[in-house]
C-alpha cells in the first residue's frame, strides 16, 4: 500500500492523508485501493497489524525504515527536543522546580521554532512565485489583475510544483487554492498553543508592489505580529475585490497628477486639451440625456455550452436573463467565464443599453441591434472590468458610476445561469429579439466544447475510440522508458497498463490527424489521448484530461508524473 502512494513505509498520518487525496484527486488508483489504504493506513491498530504483517514478509524493509528515519531525524530532532528541555526545564527549576513550568516553556519554545519554519516557507514560497509566475514587474493599467489572473490560471501547477514541496514541520500542511496560501496546525505532534488553528496568507498590493498579507485565528499572545487577527476566511472574492480597488486607486492618482511629458503649448496661449473618444465615450453619447435606472447580473458562470467564444480555451457558458421594470432600463451583465447572454423582456420594458464586463470575452443574442451594448473585460479593457458576485457588488457599482454616471438599482445574482429582474412569474410574456443568431458569435474555428467536441473529432476521423492493443502499447512504450521490467501477474483482475497512469475504457482515444483539443475537458468530462508516433501533438486547453506518447513513453497532463503541456 505504501508503494501504491509512493510514501515510505515510516509516512506519518499527515503524510498518508496527502498521499490519498493526490490520488482521489488524479484518479490512479480504483475507489477499491484508495478505501483499503484509508482503512489499513489511517486507522492506528489497523496500520499495526498491517506493518507487522508486512515487515515479517520483507524483513529487508524494516531495516530501510529504521536507517532512513534515523539518518533524516536522529540530529535534527534531538537538537530541538533537547535545546527545548533544557530551556524549560533550567528555567523552571530556578522558579522553583516545576515539571509544569519545564513543559510549558518547552512548548512555548516549539510553538515560536515551528512558526519560524511556518515564516521561512512563506518567504520561499512568495519569492518562488515572484520568479517563476510572474516574470513582469512592469506596473501599468491592468498589470495588478493581469498578475493575479496569472496565479488563478497556475493554481493548480502552483499546488503541485512548489507548495506540496515545502518543507513541512510534524502537524503542518500547506495548501494553496482560492488565490490563498492556508497553512493547517492539525497534528497530534503540535503544542496545544497551535494545534487546530489555521494561518492564511493572501495577495495584495502595496505601493504596486505584490505581497502576501498574514491572518490567523491563533491567540494575541502567540499570533506572529505581522499576521492580523483573522474574524472571516479570506476568500477569492474578497481578494479581487481588493486587487479592482487597487488599480482603481491607481487610475486615480495617474489621472490626478499632471502630465509632465506633455507640456502646455505657451507660446500660443492655447491650453485647450481635446476630449478622449474611446468605445466607453461612445457608449456614453449614446445614453446621453436619457433617464433610465440600472440594473446588474451575473455570476462566475452559468450553464456549461457546448461552444467556444473566444480563444482562451475555456468552454462558453449560458446565461439567461428576463426583465421587467416600468422605466427604461441599462443592464449590466458580467461573468469570469466566456458567456453568451441570452437577453428577454416583457413587453413594456425598455432596454435602451447594455454594458457587457468579466474576465473572458461576453457575447449576448436577444437584443434588437438598435440597443447600444458596451463590451469592456479583461481581455477588452477601456472602461474597467469586473464580473458579478455578492464580492463584487461595491466594485460593480463603482463601474456603473464611471459609465453610466449613477449607482445600481439592484444586483440580481444568477442561479444555474438565470437571472430574473423585476416581478416576473412564469405567466409573465417575454419576448426576444432575433437580430443576432447563435452561428455569428460562436467561434467557427475552434472545435465544440466537452464531450460534444470529443464525438465530434470523432465524426471528422480525428480521432477513434481506443483498443486494448493500444493500452498495451502504452504499457510497452512505458516500461521501456522507466526501465521497467514487469513479469506476467496471475489473477490481476485490472488490465496492465503502465503503472496505471492511463485508466483505458471508453475515455481514451486515439489521435489520428494534427487537431485541437475541445474546452471542457475537467472532471468528469475528462478523457485520455494516446499519441502515436509520427502524429503531432495536439493544441488546445487539456483541462484535466492527459497526453500519452507512443513513442517515448511519456505523458503530459495535470498528473504529478506526467510533464505539464
Amino acid at each position: 500500500m505504501y508503494q501504491l502512494l509512493g510514501i515510505e513505509t515510516n509516512a506519518s498520518t499527515q503524510e498518508i492523508q496527502r498521499a490519498i487525496a493526490r490520488q482521489e484527486l488524479y484518479k490512479t488508483l480504483s475507489p477499491e485501493a484508495i478505501n483499503k489504504c484509508k482503512a489499513y493506513l489511517l486507522n492506528a491498530e489497523n496500520r499495526q497489524r498491517y506493518d507487522l504483517k508486512l515487515f515479517s514478509e520483507h524483513p529487508e524493509l524494516v531495516h530501510h525504515q529504521t536507517n532512513a528515519h534515523l539518518n533524516e531525524n536522529k540530529q535534527q530532532s534531538n537538537t530541538v527536543f533537547k535545546k527545548g528541555f533544557f530551556i524549560g526545564f533550567s528555567v523552571a527549576t530556578l522558579l522553583g522546580g516545576s515539571i509544569w513550568g519545564a513543559q510549558y516553556l518547552y512548548d512555548q519554545y516549539r510553538a515560536k521554532t515551528i512558526l519560524e519554519s511556518i515564516e521561512e516557507q512563506k518567504t520561499v514560497f512568495s519569492t518562488s512565485i515572484e520568479q517563476a509566475y510572474l516574470p513582469s514587474s512592469e506596473v501599468k493599467p491592468g498589470s495588478l489583475r493581469r498578475q493575479i489572473f496569472s496565479l488563478m490560471q497556475e493554481q493548480e501547477s502552483i499546488q503541485k510544483d512548489l507548495v506540496l514541496n515545502l518543507p513541512a514541520a510534524e502537524g503542518v500542511q500547506y495548501d494553496f487554492s482560492s488565490l490563498v496560501l492556508s497553512v493547517y496546525l492539525n497534528g497530534n505532534g503540535l503544542p496545544s498553543s497551535l494545534k487546530g488553528y489555521k494561518m492564511e496568507y493572501f495577495p495584495s498590493y502595496e505601493n504596486q508592489t505584490l505581497t502576501w498579507k498574514c491572518v490567523s485565528n491563533l491567540s494575541d499572545e502567540i499570533r506572529p505580529k505581522n499576521c492580523l487577527r483573522q474574524i472571516q476566511p479570506m476568500t477569492k472574492e474578497k481578494i479581487l475585490k481588493n486587487i479592482f480597488e487597487a488599480e482603481l486607486n491607481q487610475l486615480k492618482q495617474q489621472s490626478s497628477q499632471p502630465d509632465l511629458a506633455k507640456p502646455l503649448d505657451t507660446s500660443t496661449g492655447n491650453n485647450f486639451i481635446p476630449p478622449i473618444t474611446n468605445e466607453c465615450t461612445k457608449f456614453q453619447e449614446k445614453l446621453k440625456q436619457k433617464q433610465f435606472d440600472v440594473f446588474a447580473a451575473g455570476a462566475y458562470s452559468g450553464q456549461s455550452s457546448e461552444y467556444q467564444i473566444d480563444s482562451s480555451g475555456h468552454q462558453a457558458h449560458w446565461m439567461d436573463v428576463s426583465v421587467m421594470h416600468n422605466k427604461p432600463v441599462v443592464l449590466i451583465l458580467g461573468a469570469y467565464e466566456p458567456s453568451i447572454w441570452r437577453i428577454k423582456w416583457e413587453p413594456n420594458t425598455v432596454i435602451v443599453g447594455v454594458v457587457l464586463t468579466g474576465y473572458h470575452d461576453q457575447k449576448i443574442l436577444g437584443l434588437p441591434k438598435s440597443v447600444p451594448v458596451l463590451t469592456t473585460t479583461s481581455q477588452k479593457n477601456e472602461c474597467g472590468a469586473n464580473y458579478v458576485s455578492s464580492e463584487n457588488a461595491g466594485a460593480v457599482n463603482q463601474l456603473s458610476k464611471s459609465i453610466l454616471k449613477q449607482d445600481i438599482k439592484s444586483l440580481v445574482l444568477a442561479k444555474n445561469g438565470q437571472a430574473l429582474i423585476g416581478n416576473i412569474t412564469a405567466q409573465t410574456p417575454l419576448t426576444m429579439s432575433s437580430d443576432t443568431t447563435l452561428e455569428q458569435i460562436i467561434d467557427k474555428n475552434m472545435p465544440l466544447a466537452g464531450r460534444k467536441g470529443i464525438e465530434q473529432a470523432v465524426q471528422k476521423g480525428l480521432l477513434r475510440p481506443a483498443l486494448p492493443a493500444d493500452l498495451k502499447q502504452w504499457q510497452k512504450a512505458y516500461d521501456q522508458a522507466h526501465n521497467v521490467h514487469r513479469p506476467p501477474i496471475v489473477g490481476e483482475e485490472r488490465p496492465q497498463n503502465g503503472s496505471y497512469l492511463l485508466r483505458g475504457g471508453d475515455s481514451a482515444y486515439v489521435i489520428l490527424k494534427p487537431m485541437t483539443i475541445p474546452a471542457g475537458l475537467y472532471g468528469a468530462h475528462s478523457v485520455e489521448f494516446l499519441l502515436p508516433k509520427g502524429i503531432q501533438k495536439p493544441s488546445g486547453n487539456l483541462g484535466h484530461s492527459t497526453i500519452y506518447d507512443l513513442s517515448n513513453g511519456q505523458c503530459y497532463g495535470p498528473h504529478p508524473k506526467c510533464l505539464r503541456q
